[in-house]
C-alpha cells in the first residue's frame, strides 16, 4: 500500500496545525501553576464539589469493581 504525496501533505499540516495552536493557547491560557491546578480561583464551590464527588465515584467504581 503507497501513500500517495498529497496524503502525506495533508497529514504533516496537519500536525503542525495542531502543535502550533497547542503552543499558542498554552501560552495565551496557563500564565502559572496555580492557574492550571485551582482555574485562577474563580470557580465557585458548587462546581468543585460536584467535579470531587464525580472523582471520588470514578476512583471507587476503578477499584472496588473488576
Amino acid at each position: 500500500m503507497e501513500i500517495h504525496p498529497v496524503d502525506v501533505t495533508i497529514i504533516v499540516s496537519y500536525l503542525v496545525l495542531v502543535l502550533a495552536a497547542g503552543v499558542f493557547l498554552s501560552k495565551r491560557v496557563f500564565q502559572n501553576m496555580d492557574s492550571y491546578f485551582l482555574g485562577r480561583r474563580k470557580v465557585r464551590w458548587p462546581l468543585l464539589s460536584v467535579s470531587n464527588e464525580c472523582q471520588v465515584e470514578l476512583n471507587l467504581c476503578f477499584t472496588v469493581i473488576p
